[in-house]
């Protein structure tokens, strides 16, 4: 009965650690004509962040769609579109 508890808390943990990144992630998007200025700095700066950085170039509509699902945390638009569910802030 020990042995089979042991190896199903075992299973459980292993099955835990699978699903759970080892560091946080961070998913950022941008288009793909700011892709040079935009994630070259930000990565300089994250570089040495306890991060997993993920960079994805896309169209507005793309990129959105995902911060809206929560496949990218932060996004990089022109023309700042109005999206009811996403916080906007203007950088230049």
């Amino acid at each position: 009965m020990a042995a089979r508890q042991a190896v199903d808390a075992y299973e459980h943990g292993c099955s835990v650690l699978q699903g759970t990144p080892s560091v946080p992630r961070l998913t950022l998007a941008c288009l793909p004509s700011l892709a040079s200025m935009v994630f070259t700095p930000l990565v300089a700066q994250l570089v040495d962040a306890p991060l997993e950085i993920r960079c994805v170039a896309d169209h507005s509509a793309p990129i959105v769609q995902q911060l809206l699902s929560g496949e990218v945390q932060v996004g990089f638009l022109l023309k700042r579109p109005v999206v009811t569910g996403l916080q906007t802030e203007v950088l230049w």
